[in-house]
This record gives structure tokens, C-alpha cells and sequence, in this order.
């Protein structure tokens, strides 16, 4: 099953997508607006991932590293979504 998620470095949201239980990508990944103020750059970078969807994991959260951003909306992860059913 597939939650919404948000994806924070720094507490400064970087964008939006999909994270599901035990995978360690985040699809239909939408970066925030730019702005001159904010780093909106995540690759290589340690973040926090955050669930946003209603539901029993709403508002839970993990860290892992971006390793990879193929450019199309997936980012690959260190560390897989814990939450199983997420």
C-alpha cells in the first residue's frame, strides 16, 4: 500500500510524492516551488521523510539519504520505508 509523503531536510520541505512499507523509493516525487532563500536540492543529501496521509502512520517519519534522483519523479533512498503497511 502506497502513503503520501513529504520530504524535509533542515525542516524546509524539498517536495512531495509516494513512499510504500519496506521499499526505499519515493515516486510521483514533486519538488517545491524554488526560491532564492531555500536549497530545494536533495540529492546526496541526509533528509526526513514524513507520512502525510490520514491513517494510522500519519505524521510518522524516518531518515534516510537520497542516493539517487533520475530526474522523472523517483528518488532512491538509503533506507526503506519502516512502516509496513504505509
Amino acid at each position: 500500500m502506497a502513503s503520501t509523503c513529504k520530504i524535509y531536510k533542515h525542516g524546509i520541505e524539498q517536495g512531495s510524492g509516494t513512499c510504500g512499507g519496506g521499499s526505499a523509493s519515493i515516486t510521483s516525487f514533486t519538488k517545491v516551488a524554488e526560491t532564492a532563500s531555500r536549497n530545494r536540492e536533495c540529492l546526496r543529501k541526509n533528509c526526513q521523510i514524513t507520512v502525510t496521509e490520514a491513517g494510522v502512520y500519519a505524521g510518522l517519519s524516518w531518515n534516510a539519504r537520497v542516493l539517487a534522483d533520475n530526474g522523472s519523479g523517483t528518488l532512491t533512498l538509503s533506507e526503506p520505508c519502516p512502516y509496513t503497511n504505509a
